[in-house]
């Protein structure tokens, strides 16, 4: 359970960071185009953690 409460704080925390960079990209700062791609690969990557831990978690709990 600790896992998954560790995995939803970091992609919350991601999804706030990609908001920050989508705004001062749209403001013009073009350099953070690899660091949006990394974080939305990164954040992909987090919900399909958040899927197995979540459903190990119900498993452990039958």
């Amino acid at each position: 359970m600790e896992n998954y409460l560790d995995a939803v704080t970091k992609l919350n925390t991601d999804k706030r960071r990609l908001a920050v960079l989508r705004k001062k990209y749209a403001g013009g700062d073009t350099r953070l185009t690899s660091d949006i791609l990394d974080l939305e690969l990164s954040i992909e990557k987090d919900r399909l953690e958040i899927k197995r831990l979540s459903n190990a978690v119900v498993m452990a709990e039958k």
